[in-house]
């Protein structure tokens, strides 16, 4: 039913980094039909999918993608110092999904504010929504979503280490362009203003959100709720106030595949 409504569509998909993930178009569009399924009220696998709404949403992803991304360098070789800058890693859990990992306390925010570009950020933050993307884990079984704040973490530096421009371009993509689905969000290590923030949000959110975004208390031990969720063998290593194991997470092995290409091209 789906490529039914997209035999017409004339699109090149010019900007997608196909190549990096060794990824189709068949896969993409499998992306946007694993997106569009309908969740079981008792959790169970859906049997049923929304064609329509995941033409809607590819739709978006082609406008925003033409639109920011024409002569953007999304090459993964290009990528390795932002990632060393940025810290973020992913891993998959012990129920398939992917794992992204944001360690905001473990960053010098004024040195990412300084040295690394707005576009440098736009470029990475692209990439490496595509290796979710093209994630089958994410694809089939969702994402998590873990972020270490760090209690000394400012509100105005927390807000201000990118542009509005940036923010702007980020939100859009993240919200509505992305064919993922976030399964939990975990954040800890909060600085007062995050919890009250939290506080103030709650009465707004809904059922399915607040069960999906989890504040651990400061008080707590991160490491024995993340290892009861993730699992202690997913966690990665250097991640603020937790005991990861896994060495290489899913960015440093890409990333490692795509530079010795071209090691290896060069030497050729």
């Amino acid at each position: 039913m789906f490529y039914d409504l997209v035999q017409d569509k004339n699109w090149e998909f010019a900007t997608t980094p196909f190549e990096d993930f060794n990824a189709t178009k068949e896969q993409l569009f499998q992306a946007f039909v694993h997106w569009s399924r309908k969740s079981g009220d008792d959790g169970e696998a859906a049997t049923t999918y929304n064609p329509s709404k995941a033409l809607r949403c590819l739709e978006a992803y082609v406008e925003w993608m033409d639109k920011n991304c024409q002569d953007m360098n999304l090459k993964g070789s290009t990528m390795v110092e932002i990632a060393e800058k940025l810290k973020t890693k992913i891993t998959h859990d012990k129920k398939g999904r992917l794992v992204w990992w944001f360690d905001i306390g473990g960053l010098v925010l004024k040195d990412i504010k300084k040295n690394v570009p707005p576009e440098d950020t736009l470029r990475f933050f692209v990439w490496m929504s595509h290796l979710v993307l093209f994630d089958k884990g994410s694809q089939e079984n969702g994402f998590v979503f873990v972020e270490a704040f760090g209690r000394n973490t400012g509100m105005m530096e927390m807000f201000t280490v990118v542009t509005m421009d940036l923010s702007t371009k980020l939100d859009r993509l993240t919200i509505g362009i992305l064919p993922v689905k976030m399964e939990k969000c975990f954040i800890y290590d909060n600085p007062t203003w995050i919890r009250v923030m939290m506080a103030l949000l709650s009465p707004f959110l809904t059922k399915k959100m607040k069960q999906r975004i989890v504040s651990i208390p400061n008080k707590a031990n991160p490491m024995e709720f993340l290892e009861e969720e993730v699992g202690k063998d997913n966690i990665p290593v250097g991640v603020t106030h937790l005991e990861g194991t896994v060495e290489k997470d899913l960015v440093a092995q890409t990333l490692e595949r795509l530079t010795s290409v071209i090691t290896d091209e060069v030497e050729t």
